[in-house]
């Protein structure tokens, strides 16, 4: 076998296999010497990464660190390289190839922090205004102030396909990794396994023009009062199927 060095935060070594998650596809692979198993990349255009990032100590504007333009509403700041958001716009990226789920493996994750209480306060969503099909991650998905993040999928109206046990509306910036591998979704919360979930019903295709947004939806709705920096989408694999030490951002380079 020919040794490569993948992210090894997804890494299962062969020696000491958890149970073997529903419809999982498995690549052999060897690092220093020792022989790992990771999820195997799937889709006919590969792995796509993909980022959203912002650099301090920028005070108005913010750097992507893949080039995507980004419309900057409702007063949001950047401080230390967190986008603040104070519940009155959201940060609005063009809709673009890359950035696109699709209906293949995928892994969205990044970093947000929030007290708010507002049921379904979005921290990153696709969908268009016509409702005909995204995804999207949300915090407070119970009624109440339950701190619970869900990842939905949307045709026409929400349809919650993941969710965590445990609420995380408690000011601290968490890290939070949905990933996607055929139709088995898994939500992790500082790279524990905190959800898992099924869909076969979800397609989120690309619609261009329309925007990915962060913060809340298009429209002013559904807004985060708090923090989110160093967003990845990466298309292609899940890249985390079993708990993980929460890489330092940036994830990636490529």
């Amino acid at each position: 076998m020919t040794a490569t060095t993948p992210r090894r935060s997804g890494l299962r070594r062969i020696s000491n296999l958890p149970p073997v998650i529903p419809g999982a596809q498995l690549m052999e692979v060897e690092v220093g010497g020792a022989a790992y198993q990771a999820p195997s990349a799937s889709g006919s255009g590969g792995v796509v990464w993909s980022q959203v990032g912002f650099s301090a100590p920028l005070a108005t504007d913010f750097v992507d660190l893949k080039g995507h333009a980004v419309t900057i509403g409702g007063g949001i700041t950047n401080a230390g390289g967190k986008a603040v958001f104070t519940g009155a716009g959201v940060l609005s990226y063009v809709m673009d190839e890359s950035l696109a789920p699709r209906d293949g493996d995928f892994t969205w994750r990044g970093w947000f922090s929030s007290s708010q209480s507002q049921q379904f306060t979005l921290l990153v969503d696709t969908d268009p205004s016509t409702g005909a099909g995204g995804y999207a991650i949300a915090l407070n998905i119970d009624a109440g102030n339950d701190g619970k993040v869900g990842f939905y999928g949307w045709t026409g109206v929400a349809t919650l396909i993941v969710k965590t046990t445990g609420g995380f509306n408690d000011g601290v910036r968490h890290a939070v990794a949905v990933a996607k591998m055929g139709t088995f979704f898994m939500i992790f919360i500082d790279g524990v396994l905190r959800g898992t979930g099924t869909s076969t019903g979800m397609t989120a295709s690309y619609f261009p023009g329309y925007p990915l947004t962060l913060g809340g939806r298009t429209g002013g709705t559904l807004l985060l009062v708090g923090t989110l920096d160093n967003w990845e989408f990466v298309r292609g694999t899940a890249v985390y199927t079993v708990p993980f030490t929460v890489p330092t951002p940036p994830f990636h380079s490529s």
